[in-house]
């Protein structure tokens, strides 16, 4: 007998579902995942199938109806992910023999080359970022709240709203709108920021005296992070410093890969596991220093 031996324990689709969403610690992610599957189940009651019982021709069709419902190819690639999480889990579990969606190949996860501030020099530079109003929600939405910089630059005040403590920001992230709750001194920088200001147009803007303010380019928040950096005694602190530092300290303070994935807005958490490669970075106790950002 060449292949592994199964289980003969007959499992029920929600004694899989439920050993597999309590292995993530994200409650966001555990939610994401199990409307997944309702979805799915959902289907498959409607064609007379239990999913445990799907063949690859089932998942195909499923895919099928997904696209020509209109779903976005990221959507559609969404779901499929959640679902062969879920039959790894089955396979594991022994509840079905067969896998319906093809395995993807392992690939070699690079590290990413960047750099990580230890939390003393990230909180260094959070402080120091503050002789300046836009540069302190440049440096805090990229190090306390992981946006890319390109999402804080686009930022108008109209994608801003809440309290001067609790402020949440829209973001566009791969076709779809994002609203995402800061973090407390995201938030306050943010809110001396607006201070009488008028609340139309760019978020972060130049300072011109000659001519009207234009939205800050790349090149001038570079500026501004190295100015930053100079003053908290820091050397080469770039925009994807920033992102990394975010997304090790998350790691260190206990969030799950897949909840970091959420947060830095990529869609494969392949990517994300770039910057999650073990740094020299002290561990950190609790995450008062990353609070989580959680997408609405």
């Amino acid at each position: 007998m060449t292949s592994r031996a199964r289980s003969t324990r007959t499992f029920t689709v929600e004694q899989v579902a439920a050993t597999w969403l309590a292995s993530y610690r994200s409650a966001n992610t555990r939610d994401a995942y199990r409307r997944d599957l309702e979805a799915f189940t959902v289907w498959c009651s409607g064609r007379g199938v239990t999913p445990l019982a799907c063949s690859p021709r089932h998942l195909s069709s499923y895919r099928d109806a997904k696209e020509t419902a209109g779903a976005s190819a990221a959507t559609v690639n969404r779901h499929l992910s959640s679902l062969r999480a879920f039959f790894d889990a089955a396979m594991e579990m022994g509840a079905t023999n067969q896998h319906p969606l093809p395995r993807r190949p392992p690939i070699a996860i690079a590290a990413s080359e960047t750099t990580v501030l230890s939390l003393e020099a990230a909180q260094r530079l959070l402080s120091a970022s503050h002789v300046d109003p836009r540069t302190a929600v440049i440096v805090h939405l990229m190090l306390r709240d992981g946006l890319r910089l390109a999402e804080a630059l686009g930022l108008d005040h109209a994608h801003v709203e809440g309290t001067a403590r609790a402020k949440m920001v829209t973001v566009r992230r791969h076709g779809r709108d994002h609203r995402i709750t800061l973090s407390p001194d995201t938030s306050a920088a943010l809110a001396v920021l607006q201070r009488g200001k008028g609340r139309r147009g760019p978020l972060l803007t130049t300072r011109t005296a000659d001519r009207a303010a234009k939205r800050i380019t790349r090149f001038g928040a570079d500026h501004l992070i190295k100015g930053a950096a100079q003053a908290a005694g820091l050397d080469d602190v770039s925009a994807n410093v920033l992102r990394s530092t975010h997304a090790s300290l998350a790691q260190r303070a206990g969030l799950d890969d897949e909840a970091i994935r959420v947060r830095m807005g990529h869609r494969d958490v392949r990517t994300t596991r770039r910057y999650l490669t073990d740094r020299a970075s002290p561990s950190i106790t609790s995450i008062t220093s990353i609070t989580p950002t959680t997408p609405a």
